[in-house]
Parts: C-alpha cells; sequence; structure tokens
C-alpha cells in the first residue's frame, strides 16, 4: 500500500499543530529573526500533524494484526523546505528523512549510511525475501537495517 501526505510542504496550515515560535531553539545554521521563527514553527507544526496522521497508520496496523509481517518505510522527497534547507546543500537540504520499521529491522537504531532512491526496490525486495532482478540498478541496504556492517 502507498499513502502519500503533502506535510511538511508550503503552504504551512497546520496551526492547531503548531509550537510557540518564542520557545523554539533555532538550528546554528539559521538567523535567530522573527521571521524564521515563525517559518521554523509552522514548519514544525506541519510534521507534528504528519506524524498524527502515521500514528493512526501505525494503529490501524496493529488494530488489524498487520504490524508483524508489514514493512513500513516513510521517506522524505526532499530536504526541509526553509531557509537553507530544500535546494541548497546545507545539512537541511541534503538531509532526506528516511524511516524503515518492521520485521527483522533493529529498533531505534540511526545510520549514517548513504543511500540513494534507487536503493529502495532492491531493498524491499529483499526484505520480503523475494529475489532482486540482475537488471535492477540501486543496491540493497537491508543489511543496515539488521545492524549488520
Amino acid at each position: 500500500m502507498w499513502m502519500n501526505y503533502s506535510d511538511p510542504h508550503l503552504p504551512f496550515t497546520a496551526q492547531e499543530y503548531t509550537p510557540d515560535p518564542t520557545q523554539l531553539t533555532i538550528p546554528e545554521a539559521m538567523p535567530d529573526t522573527e521571521e524564521v521563527r515563525k517559518d521554523l514553527a509552522q514548519h514544525i507544526g506541519e510534521v507534528n500533524r504528519l506524524d498524527a496522521y502515521i500514528g493512526q497508520v501505525l494503529l490501524e496496523l496493529d488494530e488489524r494484526g498487520l504490524t508483524e509481517n508489514t514493512i513500513i518505510l516513510f521517506m522524505g522527497d526532499n530536504g526541509a523546505d526553509l531557509l537553507r534547507g530544500k535546494g541548497t546543500l546545507y545539512d537541511l537540504g541534503i538531509h532526506v528523512p528516511l524511516v524503515v520499521a518492521g520485521p527483522g529491522v533493529v529498533k531505534g537504531a540511526i545510520s549514517d549510511a548513504q543511500i540513494s532512491g534507487t536503493d529502495l526496490a532492491p531493498t524491499i525486495l529483499e526484505m520480503a525475501s523475494t529475489e532482486i532482478p540482475d537488471a535492477m540498478t540501486g543496491q540493497s541496504f537491508a543489511a543496515s537495517l539488521r545492524g549488520e556492517a
């Protein structure tokens, strides 16, 4: 199953999930201005709303007894849509979120492995114990998800 959300993208519309801009810690790469605080707070609001939506999906999978045999993959399409983010070579622009959970995946592990979108299909096929066609581009990173080198 494929699900798609537009959060967090402009226009930011998740006011009910948006934190108080004056209470934020601003990343070092950003100037601490009122406008930056507002944008960052609205971006965080969108992430918070997305988190709530994903939580509903996870709860539904659990209630249906599907959690133990389901691979869950969450990925963004680019870096954050903020100052010095998307479209730049700053960390905020080049780090794309990717979260994988499911059978055989080390829980809570963080990896600094560099992967490409072309690596997703061979990874999913390997995790599903399905043969990876020789003509397929990309390399499986399933070993990293299992906590291996």
